[in-house]
């Protein structure tokens, strides 16, 4: 008898219990009991009908090579440190950003044990951690591991919001009117930091033929899309300017003659009623922030220098040209208010919000850096001060700065140093400490209480195994 008679016949009866009484002649059996068994018998040797489709799981080839052994272990002590979790991440972001770029991956076996760096950073740490990170996603909502070196025109807008302006400001530099094209292209499909960041990178090789463009931008939906588009137009030789929030500025502004024997103009700014005395700063920066230095002097028909003369007598007057100055990536300018006008050892530059500035090109924002840090004249290291520097320079500090800062007296082992500098503020320097300064780093931190430096000094011994010089 053959299997599916057995299946057919006999097969209803073994499920039932022979409720329905004996088991058919045809099923070939000499007892129902004998039928039965060989029912079930015959059933471990049926090969099941095969699915008509399968779900298959992808295989996920990793190409970059596992970190060395020796940083394993802190970089496993590093993710789970559990006091002080801001700082903590300050180097997690940091360290991911490195094996990034040398293309390192976390152990296999380590994933589970780093998961919380692994979640954070899984773009940045490579397929297998990827993949790794989205194990309990549904497949339709798995992300795919998008490779740095293989972007090009056509996949540039696969990568991440930075990747992405990084791309644009390279391919400026290259072919501008390509790159403004591939923006264009793309741009009503970007949320509010990907249309930020894309219209600064426009500011690298900004030219007439991006002035239609720009202008568009000015009726972007977001203020900080308009701000960035208004900040890169303000360069263009051929832009008339934004004249109606100008004029409005320019009605708050008294200008005066001042003195007997010898006459000086004083400008004053006239803050809205609804404005407080600690609501200056923030009216200031978001109103003068879209107005171009050249632009405003030339409105008011004095130079520059005498337009800084005027305004050093109201510090919200001064403070506003600190930002056109800023805004307008005008270093020279920006260093001579911090040094010679308003003389806070560039407290005042660095209360200015990072958004006033994320247009300018790297070159740009170094020279701002050069010109106004000033560390050696510093008692300590604010965080503040140190978060937005880190804002302001993509990586390595330029060497001038970093000696500036490796040999002010804010490192020195004083009896209250913790009360002025914290851990966090050192987790920033050694982030931003280039790799041929490392070493007078560490003899700076050597006399510090370890409290200070412990973590600081582990990111700098795990870094330094992923950098090419040590393969």
């Amino acid at each position: 008898m053959s299997v599916e008679t057995l299946k057919s016949v006999a097969l209803p009866g073994l499920l039932s219990g022979l409720r329905g009484g004996t088991i058919p002649a045809a099923a070939g059996g000499t007892t129902d009991l004998h039928a039965l068994a060989l029912t079930a018998q015959a059933l471990r040797f049926d090969r099941p009908i095969p699915p008509e489709s399968f779900n298959v799981e992808e295989t996920v080839e990793d190409v970059r090579r596992v970190v060395p052994d020796a940083v394993r272990q802190p970089i496993i002590r590093l993710v789970i440190e559990k006091s002080d979790t801001a700082g903590r991440d300050i180097l997690l972001q940091a360290l991911a950003r490195a094996m990034a770029v040398n293309r390192f991956r976390p152990h296999p076996f380590d994933l589970a044990h780093v998961d919380p760096f692994v979640e954070a950073f899984a773009a940045e740490l490579g397929a297998e951690a990827l993949a790794y990170s989205q194990r309990n996603v549904k497949a339709e909502r798995k992300q795919s591991y998008f490779a740095l070196d293989s972007i090009n025109d056509e996949t540039w807008m696969l990568g991440n919001r930075g990747e992405k302006a990084k791309y644009i400001a390279r391919r400026r530099a290259e072919d501008a009117d390509l790159a403004r094209r591939l923006v264009e292209a793309v741009w009503d499909e970007q949320d509010v930091d990907s249309r930020v960041r894309l219209a600064g990178a426009l500011r690298v090789a900004a030219s007439s033929d991006d002035k239609e463009f720009l202008v568009r931008l000015l009726k972007d939906r977001s203020p900080r899309v308009r701000d960035v588009a208004r900040g890169v137009l303000v360069r263009l030789p051929d832009y008339e300017g934004d004249e109606g929030h100008l004029k409005t500025i320019r009605d708050r502004i008294r200008v005066k003659q001042q003195g007997i024997l010898v006459k000086r103009k004083e400008m004053r700014l006239e803050l809205p009623a609804s404005v407080g005395y600690y609501g200056a700063s923030e009216w200031v920066q978001e109103n003068f922030g879209k107005i171009g230095l050249d632009e405003f002097v030339a409105a008011f028909g004095m130079n520059l220098v005498d337009t800084i003369n005027a305004a050093a007598y109201d510090p919200n007057m001064i403070h506003g040209i600190l930002v056109m100055a800023v805004c307008s990536g005008d270093a020279v300018t920006a260093g001579r208010l911090i040094d010679e006008v308003i003389e806070d050892k560039g407290a005042s530059f660095f209360d200015i919000d990072s958004a006033i500035y994320e247009h300018l090109t790297q070159d740009e924002r170094n020279a701002l850096v050069a010109a106004v840090v000033r560390p050696q004249k510093w008692s300590d290291l604010p965080l503040k001060s140190m978060e937005r520097l880190r804002a302001l320079v993509d990586g390595y500090l330029p060497d001038e700065i970093a000696m500036r800062f490796l040999t002010s007296q804010a490192l020195q082992p004083t009896l209250d140093f913790g009360r002025h500098t914290s851990a966090d503020a050192l987790s920033h320097l050694a982030v931003m400490c280039p790799p041929a300064r490392r070493n007078l780093l560490r003899a700076r931190f050597a006399p510090l209480d370890p409290r200070w430096t412990d973590r600081a000094i582990l990111f700098l011994d795990i870094i330094e195994h992923l950098e090419p010089k040590n393969d």
